[in-house]
């Protein structure tokens, strides 16, 4: 961007025409050299002085002849140049520069080279390229100043350079202290327009803190809450000391600062809620929030831009395709639409709805509008007198916003509207020279018959080609224009002028003297060529009236003799009707082949390349001498996450477009979709180029003649880019330097305020010093490359040679490449003295030419040893001497043993393959293995490692567990609980090393949430309900966060990442919904639909509780459950799997019963209720009772106000409570909705009784408490049996707690903890604590003489009790918590299953072919795995519910992913997943009948070889107490 200072030059620009009008009369007497352009144009007369006599004996009739005519047009375009070329001062040369730097992104220390290339503006040819003498004048025009300047002017860089071979080349050294940001590269003298261009610096991160920010959306509207997550590190991303740290935050927004705000991290990982309000008015679309962090005595910054969604921002820009607006026919439009304009965003949509306005308000919708790419659309449409305006509606986030489309004024100074409008029919606006142009004019009722048209095709302002037309109204006239008849060999940018003959032309015209001219012979009038003689000079094509030459004698001709009064004259002949601009394609390119000695490269290599310049018309090499810029870069280097890798533009895009595009470097035209088909003759589209030529209205009628005689008006109201591109249109204006403009060299103190990226990095070396030829820079490989090995040299432009003449279309290069494996752009830019333009890039890589690769399972077992193939490539030309050693740097233990080998010879250009084999020594879930390759090639030393990271598993699988748990409190007021004894007897199989005790004591419900949460994540899930429920104690956790005051800044951080969870996982349920008809439902998976779409009904409204939920999705799934009513009292099941199980129908009703009363406590379901009351009374009537039926049953009536009935089976409920609290069944085919049996069904029964109890809390107060501690003492780490018993189970206490009054821990005091008598621990406790107190006895297990305490056989006494409370002044009653003991064991080898009495094995594991497991010619073959298994139960039992089959293959084989998914398709599975660091496969089962038998393989391909063990699998219930372990068995 220009400076604010440069932007003051351009007010030469508004007293240009006060200055060219003092042009009377122009001696060049400097333009010596071959500039075509001005060779082919006569010298320039004296305007006024001027008389002409033209000959029309070749025309038509004069209108005072009483005749029809054409006008004559080399006559009037005679008169345009004339009047043109005492408007613009030609005395100075049409040159254009463009400036090509080696790269776009640099890092301290970098050098920018930059390349100036000077070309003739119009016809695209050098200059220069000969050396002058040091008197040539025309030194003036080729002496370029070229600076550097940061984005606030301060001047950097300045210097004098010289062009030659058409090229200015200087290089700039950044300094080391640079800071990051954008610089302005310029380029000028007195007669070049500023050639402007921007590269970016970029510092590496070197900071001691690091700033981690995330916000809970992507971004925010005006007004509402931004909340996000901020974490302060060291640069090693390890925790800081949060004692003497404090953090600070403000906003700032365009207009206006947030106050600054002190927020406190966490102590225990260092990070805090962020919150602010965003205001509701803004004119910015983004916030920056400034962190501060003080450490003690230093201070940090750094800033995070955040994103506002603000409506009011969008723009749209419309431009009619001409510049003039026709009525009553269609028009095309173009559009650019901006998020915002502030930082030139763009804004894409699809279908938005496009209307029109009208005077009376109202509005009608033409059609819809899209955009294409970056913001940009077009559409057609018809205007009418009577319409006000266009709008577009588009749909932004949710909100509709309306724009109204204003045309933007072109530099037309006529009336927008017009009354034809013209269009390009060809494919594209790129026209090839055989290509026929294709025009469509389209009038409307104002044409008039006698109306003249001059259509002109024109290079700025030289009329390459003109044609008069004239048109009928309301029609449509076709015109075909052979490319040919407007030549330019190099090719460019033309406007397409529609002009409309004036009344003022023809009046002139008419009366024009006539007066006979005799024997007029080979006489010439003075005249210029007409249009038939290209401008630019690149051809002519003379035609039968190209000259007014005659030939004849004693002839009368009829003659004309203009008689002149001014200059305005010729101004008011043309009226602007629209333009178009097209490109021609040049007709002859410079194909440019590269060729590499290699296809890829080691570090450090020597690259040799091949330059090979062809025509394109003719395929041979040229003979003329070419110019070719090469430069190489390391875009590795370049690379930054989430950031396009942007490379310098082309020659031909910066030669072409540069002068013709507003903001030509922002437009990064390499990345429109089409782009290269500009140079390409065999494109078929160009449409993103339409586009692009369709928006630049800012140029439309410059250079009408009318707007180069206003010229200084022209660039009042432009946009600054776009200024700044009409400058470029009119390069030949005089551009000097003011005489105050700054140039002193400043220095900028380094900012402290910090963004992007963070850490902290090593400054590369330097390598680039001593540059003293920029023209040539060939990056040499390192002093050190032999002796010190790894990457050193991260140079990243390794070439760069700027007008390398290439002699005979043939040149060769050598360069060295850095030390880095990256990817390289080897670019050429080629020019010849013709201005014959080609362009190519050649991509190559870097390999490692010392390479080790080895491979691992993803897990081992203690004591297998394993061979691990490992490979060691050598690309080098020598041989490699290398030895492979065990790198134990990266571990802190051993994990492994690993064989040793001999050193190894391995010859060039091959990969030595041989095993090594690792034996596993010890559990460890984060092992790694590295290995360290050291090798010498050619006196060089060279070094390879490699690591593979898995995880090392104990052979014993058999996981046990046991749970004991009751309440525990104070007594400071009443006898109370502060003092309990639990006995835990253990089991003879228990190996003892396994054993794992967890013993807490929870003050509140919230502290048991914190376990559950945690367990959940690590038990699998197969099916909705156990993805949703595991979903719940998130949720709750929430909930009982949200009421905690004060908000401390752990709360706040927890709450908000557990809103993220909450939503994503949320919204990945909602994922598997069926939409049917009007409403919804889910899949039932190994359960009927209708059961699986209950639950979901149930948890969604819990949810809506908590977080937000559609509430339509709930009114659906209800909607769906109605429907399913069979009219009987039941509802009807379906399935979404032909193997799943049905639940018993009355089971499902009751169900779905309580589920609907839950949602809709009033709906009717009189027959459906009746019908269960049938079904219960008769069984309490025979003194038999389902439990889980009863609890729905009781339920459902309290909700729907039936109290009398609902209490008989509430108290019926009392009758089927045990000793401990549970509630059970007494029958035998009891099951739940999920087919939950044993301890499961249990759990859930009684947490669903609690629930039907608490509509009668005082009446049922005994059994609440007792059920309620059951419940209890079935926590193990959170979880209350499997996961619907913890759905259920934790409502079940939470209700509890609530309804109890207890308040938490309401005064000081300690827990203590006994194991037989012996203290083991006491921990302090403290008033109104929330945090779980947790006792650890692994230390008093590993005492010595302990052990046998904790022997199999042995029974232990866990004695906890309160002791020393102090009761808080104003307390009355005691507190209560929960105190849970929870024993994991792996069971030893005597363990045996205690299978049914009367069946024969009911689950085994056969793998087939294994006295061939780990043999090395059995690596990639089958080894199948025979899994059989049936119900145990006896006929006439329960089903036994989903089942989950776990495997554990040996670590040497892996499941074939194929064969398994066919099981799944073929019904014998629903679904499975892999557990990568265990190897488990988890295979999920449908629900099985009594005695049912299932018999599948399972396929496994041996990965590696070696001694692998084999381990036990496991079959359980999901939803129930059945559990068989397996040993892997093999064929005799």
């Amino acid at each position: 961007m220009l400076s604010k200072k440069q932007l003051a030059k351009a007010s030469l620009l508004l007293i240009l025409f006060n200055l060219l009008i003092s042009f009377n009369e122009v001696k060049s007497g400097f333009l010596q050299e071959s500039l075509s352009i001005y060779n082919q144009q006569p010298h320039k007369i004296a305007y006024q002085k001027r008389t002409a006599n033209y000959d029309l004996s070749l025309e038509s009739k004069h209108p005072l002849l009483q005749g029809d005519f054409s006008y004559n047009m080399t006559w009037l375009q005679n008169q345009i140049n004339n009047a043109t070329d005492d408007i613009l001062p030609v005395q100075s040369p049409r040159l254009h520069a463009s400036i090509k730097l080696d790269k776009l992104k640099y890092l301290p220390n970098d050098v920018v080279f930059i390349e100036v290339l000077l070309f003739n503006s119009l016809n695209v040819t050098p200059v220069a390229i000969t050396t002058l003498p040091a008197n040539d004048q025309r030194n003036q025009f080729y002496n370029l100043t070229i600076e550097v300047r940061d984005s606030s002017s301060n001047l950097l860089f300045t210097t004098t350079a010289k062009a030659s071979f058409s090229t200015a080349v200087t290089s700039f050294k950044l300094p080391s202290t640079i800071s990051a940001g954008t610089y302005i590269v310029s380029a000028l003298n007195s007669v070049v327009a500023t050639a402007l261009t921007q590269f970016t610096v970029i510092n590496l991160p070197k900071d001691k803190i690091i700033v981690q920010s995330q916000f809970l959306q992507q971004s925010y509207n005006p007004g509402s809450v931004a909340t996000g997550i901020v974490r302060v590190t060291d640069q090693n991303q390890y925790l800081i000391n949060t004692t003497i740290t404090s953090l600070s935050y403000f906003v700032r927004y365009s207009n206006s600062t947030s106050a600054n705000t002190s927020i406190i991290l966490t102590s225990t990982r260092a990070d805090a809620i962020i919150n602010f309000t965003i205001p509701r008015y803004l004119n910015t679309s983004s916030a920056m929030i400034i962190y501060t962090i003080r450490i003690e005595n230093e201070t940090f910054n750094y800033q995070q831009s955040l994103q506002i969604n603000n409506p009011e921002l969008i723009a749209i820009d419309a431009f009619v395709s001409t510049g003039s607006l026709v009525f009553n026919v269609p028009n095309i439009f173009y559009f650019q639409a901006y998020q915002s304009r502030e930082n030139s965003q763009p804004l894409e949509f699809q279908n938005a709805t496009l209307k029109q306005s009208f005077a009376n308000k109202s509005e009608i919708v033409i059609g819809q509008v899209s955009t294409y790419s970056q913001g940009r659309g077009s559409f057609k449409y018809t205007p009418h007198r009577n319409e006000t305006g266009l709008i577009i509606e588009i749909s932004v986030n949710g909100q509709l916003v309306r724009r109204s489309l204003n045309l933007q004024n072109s530099q037309n100074p006529y009336s927008p509207s017009a009354e034809v409008t013209f269009s390009i029919l060809n494919a594209n606006r790129v026209i090839g020279n055989n290509d026929m142009l294709v025009l469509q004019f389209i009038t409307n009722e104002q044409v008039k018959e006698n109306d003249d048209y001059l259509l002109q095709i024109k290079l700025k302002e030289s009329i390459l080609y003109q044609q008069q037309l004239t048109f009928s109204p309301s029609s449509i006239r076709n015109l075909s224009v052979l490319a040919r008849q407007f030549p330019l060999i190099n090719g460019g940018v033309l406007n397409l002028n529609l002009y409309k003959l004036s009344e003022q032309f023809k009046n002139f015209y008419r009366n024009i003297q006539i007066q006979p001219v005799v024997n007029q012979t080979n006489g010439t009038n003075g005249n210029r060529t007409n249009n038939s003689t290209n401008s630019t000079g690149n051809s002519t094509n003379a035609t039968a009236n190209s000259t007014n030459n005659a030939s004849s004698s004693n002839a009368t001709t009829v003659v004309i003799t203009p008689s002149f009064s001014k200059l305005q004259d010729v101004i008011t002949w043309l009226e602007p009707k629209g333009e178009l601009i097209i490109f021609k394609r040049p007709s002859d390119r410079l194909i440019v082949n590269i060729t590499l000695d290699k296809t890829s490269y080691s570090p450090g290599d020597l690259v040799t390349y091949t330059i090979r310049v062809i025509n394109s018309t003719t395929g041979r090499v040229v003979g003329l001498d070419s110019y070719v810029t090469l430069t190489a870069v390391d875009i590795l280097g370049l690379q930054r996450e989430n950031q396009d890798l942007l490379l310098p533009s082309s020659i031909q895009s910066r030669l072409y477009l540069s002068q013709e595009i507003a903001n030509f470097d922002n437009e990064n035209l390499q990345k429109l979709t089409n782009f290269e088909t500009l140079n390409d003759p065999n494109s078929a589209t160009t449409e993103s180029l339409d586009l692009l030529f369709g928006l630049q209205q800012w140029r439309n009628g410059a250079f009408d003649i009318q707007n180069l005689a206003i010229i200084s008006q022209l660039g009042k109201n432009l946009s600054l880019s776009d200024s700044q591109a009409f400058q470029g249109l009119y390069n030949y204006v005089f551009y000097r330097a003011q005489a105050n403009q700054t140039n002193q060299t400043t220095t900028r103190a380094q900012l402290t305020l910090r963004s992007g990226e963070q850490g902290y990095q090593e400054d590369p070396k330097d390598y680039m010093v001593g540059i003293s030829n920029p023209r040539n820079w060939l990056h040499p490989v390192r002093a050190d490359f032999a002796t010190v090995p790894g990457v050193q040299d991260l140079t990243q432009t390794v070439l760069f040679q700027s007008a390398l003449v290439v002699k005979n279309g043939l040149a060769t290069g050598k360069f060295n490449l850095n030390d880095r494996l990256s990817n390289y752009i080897l670019s050429a830019d080629a020019f010849n003295a013709n201005g014959v333009l080609g362009y190519n890039y050649a991509q190559f890589g870097t390999f490692e030419s010392f390479k080790l690769s080895m491979s691992a399972p993803e897990f081992m077992v203690v004591g297998d040893a394993i061979k691990i193939p490992v490979n060691i490539t050598n690309l080098n030309t020598a041989a490699v001497s290398v030895v492979i050693s065990q790198d134990l740097s990266k571990s802190a233990v051993q994990d492994f043993r690993i064989s040793q080998l001999p050193a190894q010879n391995i010859p060039a250009g091959q990969t030595l393959r041989t095993f090594i084999t690792a034996t596993a020594l010890q559990v460890n879930p984060t092992a790694s293995l590295s290995l360290i390759a050291n090798g010498t090639v050619a006196r060089r030393i060279v070094i390879s490692t490699g690591q593979v990271n898995l995880s090392i598993v104990d052979q014993i699988m058999k996981q046990k567990s046991q749970t004991r748990g009751t309440l525990i409190g104070s007594n400071a007021r009443a006898a109370g609980p502060s003092n309990q004894f639990l006995q835990m007897n253990l089991t003879n199989d228990l190996n003892q090393s396994s054993s794992k005790y967890f013993l807490s004591v929870y003050p509140n419900l919230l502290s048991i949430l914190e376990d559950t949460v945690q367990t959940v994540s690590e038990i699998r899930q197969g099916n909705v309900e156990q993805v949703a429920s595991a979903l719940y104690p998130l949720a709750l956790k929430f909930s009982l966060l949200k009421t905690q005051s004060p908000q401390t800044s752990e709360t706040q951080v927890q709450l908000y990442q557990l809103q993220q969870e909450l939503e994503n996982q949320l919204q990945a349920i909602l994922t598997h919904r069926i939409q049917v008809d009007d409403n919804s439902r889910f899949n039932g998976n190994d359960i009927s639909n209708e059961a699986m779409t209950a639950y979901a009904l149930q948890f969604l409204i819990d949810i809506s509780n908590i977080t937000t939920v559609d509430k339509s999705l709930i009114n659906q799934l209800a909607g769906y459950l109605i429907s399913r009513r069979n009219g009987r009292g039941g509802f009807i099941q379906s399935f979404s799997s032909p193997l799943a199980q049905s639940v018993p129908e009355v089971t499902l009703n009751a169900y779905i019963v309580n589920v609907l009363t839950y949602h809709n406590p009033s709906v009717s379901l009189t027959i459906e209720i009746n019908s269960l009351k049938s079904f219960v009374d008769a069984q309490l009537r025979i003194n038999q009772g389902d439990g889980y039926i009863l609890t729905l049953l009781a339920q459902s009536l309290f909700r729907q106000k039936r109290t009398a009935e609902a209490t008989v089976y509430t108290d019926a409920l009392t009758r089927l409570m045990s000793s401990d609290g549970r509630v059970v069944s007494n029958q035998t085919t009891t099951l739940s909705v999920f087919l939950s049996n044993g301890t499961n069904l249990d759990i859930e029964t009684t947490a669903l009784a609690i629930q039907a109890w608490n509509f009668n809390t005082v009446k049922y107060a005994n059994q609440i408490g007792n059920a309620t501690n059951y419940l209890i003492s079935q926590i193990d780490r959170g979880l209350i049996g499997g996961s619907q018993g913890t759905y259920l189970g934790l409502k079940a206490i939470q209700s509890y707690f609530t309804s109890s009054g207890f308040p938490v821990i309401n005064g000081n005091g300690s827990f203590f903890l006994k194991v037989n008598d012996v203290t083991v621990e006491t921990i302090s406790f403290r008033s109104n604590q929330q945090e779980a107190i947790k006792f650890d006895i692994s230390e008093y297990i590993k005492t010595k003489g302990n052990s046998r305490i904790f022997a199999p056989g042995a029974s232990i006494n866990f004695n906890v009790g309160v002791q020393g409370f102090s009761l808080n002044a104003g307390q009355t009653k005691d507190f209560r918590a929960v105190l849970s003991i929870s024993h994991r064991y792996m069971v030893n080898q005597s363990y045996v299953d205690p299978g049914p009495a009367n069946l024969t094995t009911d689950f085994s594991v056969l793998l087939r072919n294994y006295r061939n497991l780990g043999l090395d010619n059995q690596t990639g073959r089958l080894f199948p795995i025979q899994v059989k298994f049936q119900n145990i139960f006896a006929n006439g039992s329960a089903q036994s519910g989903q089942l989950n089959v776990i495997l554990h293959p040996p670590s040497c084989l892996e499941l074939d992913l194929e064969s398994t998914y066919k099981l799944i398709e073929d019904g014998e599975i629903n679904d499975f997943q892999v557990i990568p660091l265990s190897g488990q496969a988890v295979l999920f089962i449908n629900s099985m009948f009594p005695g049912q038998v299932k018999n599948f393989q399972i396929n496994y391909i041996q990965k590696y070889a070696g001694q692998c063990q084999l381990r036990d699998n496991i079959i359980y219930q999901s939803y129930g107490d059945f559990e068989l372990y397996s040993k892997t068995t093999t064929e005799l």
